[in-house]
């Protein structure tokens, strides 16, 4: 038998944390929400009326032992694969205000949201949710298509 499961599913505070978010009225409120960490998943993107963009990969994050090789199949009877606190915001990949002006959200990692600025890409078995050669493909489209793009300038 295969068991999933999902952060924060169970805990509740999903609404919450997007009224929250609705109703930020700066960055730093915006921030204050999302740092609930109500919401399972999600990546995000945030743009205000002062020019600052911010793009963060991810939610609730538990951290996990890490003696288990989480991309595989782990037994779940054994309690040490039990999830008990989640990483907060701050250990989070996510890029704000980047010198290049802008962020593009493809639904990947913010490893690849902006020209060449950014944050350094995890270990294998970090943060990041998405497996290490989709990044690494990922990572190679976003420079061919910033060099191109610059050639085009």
């Amino acid at each position: 038998p295969l068991a999933a499961k999902l952060a924060r599913l169970e805990d509740g505070g999903w609404f919450a944390q997007l009224d929250a978010m609705i109703r930020a009225q700066s960055l730093e409120e915006f921030q204050s929400a999302v740092g609930r960490l109500g919401i399972a998943y999600m990546n995000l993107m945030y743009a205000d009326a002062d020019g600052n963009i911010w793009y963060l990969y991810g939610s609730a994050v538990p951290r996990r032992d890490p003696s288990f090789a989480w991309r595989e199949p782990v037994d779940g009877s054994d309690p040490r694969t039990e999830w008990g606190e989640y990483h907060p915001l701050a250990d989070l990949p996510q890029v704000l205000n980047p010198p290049s002006g802008y962020l593009l959200n493809t639904n990947s990692a913010p490893f690849v949201a902006t020209d060449s600025v950014g944050p350094p890409l995890p270990e294998a078995d970090a943060l990041a949710p998405v497996p290490a050669p989709r990044l690494q493909a990922t990572s190679r489209r976003a420079e061919k298509l910033t060099a191109s793009t610059a050639e085009d300038r």
